[in-house]
């Protein structure tokens, strides 16, 4: 006797799971698209945030190197 110990996922589950990952990557991308901009980076800067790990070190290296729209000393 075999137990099953999840059930497969149906078609309409897998297309409202892609949908909401489609959904979280805009929510993701469009404000950080805008705070690069601001920042003076180019905005597409703001894609880094879809990659892992990549993502963590875009956010040190913002945080703490000089942004272009900032006035000189």
């Amino acid at each position: 006797m075999m137990l099953a110990l999840s059930s497969p996922l149906g078609i309409s589950e897998m297309i409202f799971i892609g949908l909401a990952l489609i959904v979280w990557q805009v929510l993701l991308v469009f404000p950080a698209w805008k705070i690069c901009s601001r920042m003076g980076f180019p905005g597409w800067y703001g894609l880094v945030i879809l990659v892992p790990l990549l993502n963590l070190v875009a956010l040190y290296y913002f945080a703490f190197a000089r942004w272009p729209s900032e006035p000189t000393h």
